[in-house]
């Protein structure tokens, strides 16, 4: 996804959501989670408290995009990568974590 920023919807937006949130609580959102500004005025006025509250949350979870985003596909290809390689990776982990022998593990979770 591409974001594009048209300066001409920043005012209307800010506008749209300041009629709902209150214009202190607008900009600070928007410094949360500067990726709204990509919003259409005419979606901006759909907004809810959801918009607020994921604001708060893309500020939290942004520290560790870089970390994450790595971690996450790491994790989603691990099936990938035991099937080619033929290594029990979750087995392995699954029963160093509760002490049931990986066979039983790998038994379990096929």
């Amino acid at each position: 996804i591409i974001l594009a920023f048209n300066q001409k919807n920043f005012e209307r937006c800010l506008k749209e959501w300041t009629e709902i949130f209150g214009e202190e609580e607008s900009k600070a959102m928007i410094l949360r989670n500067p990726g709204l500004l990509a919003v259409n005025p005419e979606e901006a006025a759909k907004a809810t408290d959801q918009t607020m509250t994921f604001s708060y949350i893309v500020a939290a979870t942004r520290p560790i995009g870089p970390v994450a985003l790595p971690l996450l596909l790491a994790l989603l290809l691990t099936p990938a990568f035991e099937a080619v390689s033929g290594i029990p990776i979750r087995s392995t982990f699954i029963s160093s974590l509760t002490g049931v022998d990986s066979v039983t593990v790998a038994n379990t979770m096929n």
